[in-house]
């Protein structure tokens, strides 16, 4: 309802017959607005990644090849390391040594699974990535742990620097190489800052990690920064966890070879880094187009793909030099295993001992029997009283 003024003038007029086509144009411009913005920030909301079926039946030829690789990369891997978790299982007795071990021996399992059905199953490969981060996060703590068991504590660890006058250096290449840097005290107020510095990429890396899939999840536009963002923390807390990591494994290097705790060492580290780090490059890759989503709609979906792919094949590898470490017969740290050399040992004083007995046995035996001969008359006076008729007398 509008009020027309009573004068004819023509302003008053225009002014008048505008405002209807005015206020139809604000309100088809409210109405254009959501589609301009599904169009041009949305634009890729309403394609998702393929689920199993159609994933399977659209993958390209690469894509299928690289999928059977991985998938017979990763039965070697299962089988393997079952071979370790036996080994593991059976012939470690100190406890806490064989709890951080056994984290260990399914690492490289449970990563490589989480990896092969991360490409299996493309809408939830971020999902299956954050499994095996975590788990890879907590194997990188369970070396520490393996480190203070097998130096009984960390009192065994201090008392082992002092009486090798040994300190916390921390000039190491790459770290910090061309800096002058004090080494740090013997004391175990610098040995727990050095394990929460191991220990703080589990946090950072879950909680990445879950802001990455919470903005996937929610559609947000600013996906891709929260994404770099993500990546670029995650990588500077490995690298941290990492040098804190290589200051701990110098000290314990030459003491604890017998127990092959610096190939143990080496294999969590670099499926850690591997696992985590070649996300982040391929990522730069496909920002320079190299390479491209395809299928798979979103790139950070075909990062994961490639990731995995590569860390399948990388833990084939990693898995046969973790069962050369955790072979009984070259690490003691399987204290209850007995070797051939040592059971026929075993068996040969067994026999001997069994010889020795029957030998004295029968020393005794030709003893008791050449008694009579050495003593005959005393002997035959024996006999002969025994033998003697006893005399009965009578009282009448």
């Amino acid at each position: 309802m509008f009020f027309y003024p009573e004068n004819d003038d023509f302003r008053s007029k225009e002014l008048v017959t505008t405002v209807p086509q005015m206020i139809n144009e604000d309100i088809n411009n409210l109405f254009k607005k959501p589609t301009y913005l599904n169009n041009s920030v949305f634009k890729n909301e309403t394609h998702d990644p393929p689920i199993f079926s159609e994933w399977l039946k659209n993958m390209s030829a690469a894509d299928g090849i690289l999928l059977t690789i991985a998938s017979l990369s990763v039965s070697f891997v299962l089988s393997v390391g079952m071979g370790c978790l036996y080994f593991v299982r059976k012939y470690i007795s100190n406890e806490s040594s064989r709890h951080a071990m056994t984290w260990i021996a399914l690492m490289l399992p449970v990563t490589a699974t989480t990896s092969l059905l991360g490409m299996y199953f493309p809408r939830s490969a971020s999902f299956l990535h954050i499994i095996g981060t975590c788990f890879l996060m907590i194997c990188v703590t369970m070396v520490i742990r393996l480190m203070k068991s097998l130096f009984k504590g960390e009192i065994g660890i201090i008392e082992y620097m002092a009486l090798n006058d040994l300190n916390f250096e921390l000039k190491y290449l790459p770290f910090l190489c061309c800096i002058k840097i004090p080494s740090l005290k013997r004391c175990k107020k610098n040995f727990k800052i050095l394990t929460l510095l191991v220990s703080q990429t589990v946090f950072v890396q879950i909680i990445g990690r879950m802001c990455t899939i919470i903005a996937f999840l929610e559609n947000s536009y600013k996906h891709q920064k929260i994404y770099d963002i993500s990546n670029i923390t995650c990588f500077i807390s490995i690298v941290i966890s990492v040098y804190a990591s290589e200051v701990l494994y110098r000290v314990s290097k030459k003491n604890l070879s017998q127990y092959k705790f610096g190939i143990i060492y080496i294999i969590v580290h670099i499926s850690q880094t591997l696992f985590s780090l070649q996300e982040v490059f391929i990522n730069v890759l496909q920002k320079f187009n190299i390479i491209e989503p395809g299928f798979l709609v979103y790139p950070e979906i075909r990062t994961l793909y490639l990731a995995s792919f590569l860390f399948c094949c990388e833990s084939f590898i990693l898995v046969l030099m973790l069962f050369f470490a955790v072979n009984p017969n070259k690490n003691k740290m399987c204290d209850r295993y007995v070797s051939s050399e040592e059971k026929s040992s075993r068996i040969t004083s067994k026999v001997e001992l069994n010889e020795l007995t029957h030998m004295k046995n029968e020393k005794l035996i030709n003893n008791n029997n050449s008694y009579p001969v050495k003593y005959p008359s005393q002997l035959t006076d024996t006999i002969a009283i025994e033998e003697e008729p006893k005399k009965v007398t009578y009282f009448f």
